[in-house]
């Protein structure tokens, strides 16, 4: 109980001072919050003020050049500049808007001859109204051929008026005479002038702007930010507002937020993105009636609100503090000493123990924790003792069965070794008379009788090949094979069974491709060794096709030394693939069962792996099969 005591104070201690400085981490992420949230009501409101307070006088702007645009006395004048009548009544027409438009300025262009005509509030063009005549061949004069080139009636554009000398925000009206565009009207508002009443912030952080459709900047409180000339810049030269994020993630946020303005104009943007490395709130607003968009920068740590919320984080770091101290001091008298005696008992139980101290813990939540623990130590209690008895029982039981099976395994290796040798005595003395009836120096047989040899001899040699087979098994399994490890040259071994090789090829009638020249040196049994290779060649000859091919090889890679036998037979079917070193499995070939006892394979596969080699197979129907033995090279 005191150990438990001093680890809850080890432990409440640090988680004090952890939570207090959680209250004010806590405190950070909820001040952060909260400016988020004034910032993004700030900025959303800054925007559509903005919005609201620059579009009037643009609206009026264009509403007039347009009116102007369509008047039928400014068309006529277009069309026969030089008609005195037709000009004073133009002019005189021209005057009575300039009267009107925000700045009392206008300028006009006439297609056919190019002149520009323009007066200012001050009127101190009357009388001498034709300024200068555009060019084609003059960059400053591209804007004209820009505003032609595009479809929409009106259009806005920040520019600078070398012959005039003003820089304005203007707008430009195409006037048609039906389908003919026959000049340029419009008039403008003082740059300078509109950014102190649209842009201009007093507020520290905050950066006012306008954009057109293609994020160009066309209004900011610094002149260098403004993209001048935008009709005529080409898009690499253009200053928009994406140069203004610090990555390209920033500006496809931007481009998104455009995109979501142009489907749903009605809608304000806000998102986060840095600029100039700090974290800046951008609000954007559509000026759907021009086709500009209205933009505001926001950055959060401008605005110094943190410094206020500090005291609410220590109030509140305070109070977390005394609210663990009494927590503190419940815990311990109505939780931790119950806890430190329920302890006890388990650890008695763990340790096998079940002689439980009874105790009454209560009736609350650890009461009853108690209670089920001490029920459920009793059940423990029985059921390994149950439990015990059964696995003595089941233990007795197993090793009794192991006996029984280990006699009934020895008996049967007894049996099969002992019938084996039976049936070798009277098999070799068949075959001995056989072999002599065979050699008939004095043709006393007839050819039906020496057939009749013939078969003897066969069958009793087919018969002793099962016989020994058998017996290898049963040595195999009885684990009575004595191996001879010595180093061999691979070469070697497969030049001494050739002879025999091409016996049982030439049988056959099959064509050998066979390969013994290099010297790779394995540590195996001779006898053993030649005893593997045969089974494995002789089973690629029964299950050859006619006039197929037995491949024999050898090679090494990676320090192993392989020998291939591939023949060219029906292959295995996959589905048999697991079965192929099962003892007494026999594959079915051309639709005939090929004689023999079907433990081949198992017994090449044991001394394979009695001699530390493996040894495996790769087939496909209708293109044959490659088994392989494998073996550690000797260096």
């Amino acid at each position: 109980m005191h150990n438990l005591k001093i680890r809850f104070l080890a432990l409440t201690v640090p988680l004090i001072v952890l939570l207090m400085a959680g209250a004010f981490v806590g405190m950070d992420f909820i001040v952060k919050d909260v400016i988020d949230e004034l910032g993004r009501n700030f900025t959303t409101k800054e925007v559509l003020y903005n919005r609201s307070r620059s579009l009037t006088p643009l609206i009026r702007l264009i509403a007039l050049a347009r009116v102007l645009a369509n008047s039928p006395t400014v068309i006529e004048w277009a069309k026969d500049e030089n008609d005195p009548s037709l000009k004073a009544r133009g002019l005189a027409e021209l005057e009575v808007y300039r009267k009107a438009f925000p700045d009392g300025s206008y300028f006009f262009v006439i297609d056919g001859t190019g002149n520009y005509y323009s007066n200012d509030d001050r009127q101190s063009f009357t009388g001498i109204e034709l300024r200068y005549t555009i060019s084609p061949d003059k960059a400053k004069d591209a804007w004209y051929y820009a505003t032609k080139r595009k479809p929409k009636k009106c259009q806005l554009n920040v520019d600078n008026d070398i012959e005039i000398q003003v820089t304005k925000v203007w707008v430009n009206c195409l006037v048609h005479d039906g389908g003919t565009v026959v000049g340029v009207i419009g008039s403008g508002i003082d740059l300078t002038e509109f950014i102190q009443t649209a842009v201009k912030s007093k507020q520290a952080g905050v950066t006012n702007m306008f954009v057109d459709g293609d994020g160009s900047i066309q209004v900011h409180s610094n002149f260098k930010e403004i993209d001048f000339h935008s009709l005529t810049n080409a898009p690499d030269e253009r200053k928009t507002i994406f140069r203004m994020a610090d990555d390209e993630n920033g500006r496809d946020k931007l481009r998104t937020m455009f995109k979501r303005l142009k489907a749903d104009p009605k809608q304000v943007e806000i998102g986060f993105l840095d600029v100039q490395e700090k974290r800046t709130l951008v609000g954007i607003s559509a000026m759907e009636e021009i086709g500009w968009f209205a933009v505001t920068f926001l950055d959060i740590e401008a605005l110094k609100l943190s410094k206020q919320f500090v005291p609410i984080a220590i109030l509140m770091a305070g109070a977390i503090a005394l609210t663990l101290v009494v927590i503190a001091v419940l815990l311990d008298r109505t939780v931790l000493s119950r806890i430190a005696k329920l302890e006890k008992n388990v650890r008695k139980v763990r340790d096998g123990d079940y002689t439980i101290d009874a105790y009454d813990a209560g009736s609350d939540e650890i009461g009853r924790l108690n209670d089920s623990f001490m029920e459920m130590a009793g059940r423990i209690k029985e059921y390994t003792q149950e439990l015990e008895k059964k696995v003595r029982d089941r233990t007795v039981d197993l090793l009794n069965a192991k006996e029984e099976a280990e006699k009934a395994n020895q008996t049967k290796s007894e049996f099969l070794s002992s019938m084996s040798h039976e049936l070798r005595t009277p098999l070799n003395a068949v075959l001995g008379f056989g072999q002599m009836l065979q050699m008939d120096t004095k043709n006393a047989l007839s050819p039906k009788q020496r057939e009749w040899v013939d078969a003897v001899l066969e069958s009793g040699n087919h018969l002793l090949d099962l016989v020994n087979q058998i017996l290898d098994l049963a040595k195999i399994e009885a684990s009575e094979v004595t191996l001879t490890m010595e180093p061999l040259l691979v070469s070697e071994v497969l030049k001494d069974i050739e002879p025999t090789v091409i016996a049982l090829v030439k049988t056959e009638k099959l064509e050998l491709s066979f390969s013994s020249k290099a010297n790779f040196s394995i540590l195996a049994d001779k006898v053993r060794l030649k005893q593997i290779l045969l089974n494995l060649i002789s089973n690629a000859v029964k299950y050859n096709t006619p006039n197929g091919t037995v491949e024999v090889t050898s090679e090494t890679q990676n320090g192993i030394v392989r020998i291939n036998v591939r023949d060219t037979g029906s292959g295995i079917p996959a589905e048999l693939h697991n079965n192929i070193f099962e003892p007494f499995y026999r594959v079915e070939a051309n639709r005939f069962l090929i004689e023999g006892t079907g433990i081949g394979l198992t017994i090449t596969k044991s001394l394979t792996e009695m001699m530390n080699g493996e040894i495996g197979f790769e087939s496909t129907v209708g293109q044959g099969s490659t088994f392989w033995v494998s073996f550690p090279e000797q260096s």
